[in-house]
């Protein structure tokens, strides 16, 4: 009788460490997108114990291929380059058990272990799919729409987290992915752009994502390190997050700068074109 209630407490406990591992969406936060940001994550000690916590408010439109669309709920599916031994988890507001978050929900992603990799910056990517009206379901969009980059350091016991490298670019071991360059500028009302994929590679096209404030009509145009204007647009930025396609196939390898330009300034991202 001892063996089984000690059992039982044993199991009840290993249940209270599995609710208290989990996090709580953070609903006083009103405004889309994922916090912190991509560069602000705490570094994560060799051997020491990780544990930090993403939270996540659904956007609620996006454009692709010109058209406005809104995007009824993601889901997310996977997050990869993790360092050996952090796992993740993800709680929506409204519980759902595949962490389908809908639209305007708030939502979070819990990443805690034990790592020994080697020290240095890793490229984490938070995969999705989107269900979006009124083209419904993009079966593998994650690739090439909805991903989200973060870079997480490996630092050495007791040692300073040290100011992430912005510009760093390494192979990225899992296809494509939503991972920005770097923002040089950032005016006009916008609230991010990134480059994707980055780096972008002989026979592939690019996609720029806008998250703007306020509803803008634009000119998109890609500049070559010598300034040189080698593509121009001329479109309209939603409130909300906006997605455009460029041909970069024709485009020679080297350092480019996507700008998206308005009556209030200039904003300005990098990206790499590969041989």
């Amino acid at each position: 009788m001892k063996q089984i209630f000690t059992l039982l407490t044993l199991i009840l406990f290993a249940g209270v460490i599995q609710v208290s591992a989990q996090c709580a969406p953070d609903t006083t936060i009103d405004s889309s997108g994922l916090y912190p940001n991509e560069f602000l994550l705490p570094c994560i000690e060799t051997g020491q114990l990780y544990d930090t916590v993403i939270q996540i408010k659904n956007f609620d439109t996006v454009q692709i291929g010109g058209a406005d669309l809104a995007i009824l709920w993601v889901r997310v599916d996977s997050l990869k380059g993790l360092p050996t031994g952090i796992d993740w988890s993800c709680v929506t507001a409204s519980a759902d058990p595949n962490c389908k978050i809908n639209q305007f929900e708030n939502a979070c992603i819990r990443m805690s272990g034990t790592t020994n990799d080697p020290k240095g910056q890793y490229k984490m990517g938070i995969f999705l799919t989107a269900n979006t009206s009124p083209l419904g379901m993009f079966q593998g969009v994650t690739a090439d729409f909805f991903g989200f980059r973060y870079d997480l350091q490996v630092i050495g016991p007791g040692e300073v987290c040290p100011v992430p490298d912005t510009t760093i670019l390494k192979d990225v071991p899992f296809g494509y992915a939503a991972f920005a360059t770097g923002i040089n500028t950032l005016n006009n009302d916008l609230e991010n752009m990134m480059i994707y994929p980055s780096p972008i590679r002989l026979e592939e096209n690019g996609f720029v994502s806008i998250t703007s404030s306020k509803h803008h009509k634009v000119k998109g145009s890609i500049v070559d390190i010598s300034g040189k204007e080698v593509f121009s647009e001329e479109f309209d930025l939603v409130k909300g997050t906006t997605i455009r396609k460029f041909n970069a196939r024709d485009l020679s390898a080297g350092t480019y700068f996507y700008n998206i330009t308005n009556e209030l300034g200039t904003s300005s991202v990098k990206f790499i074109k590969l041989k």
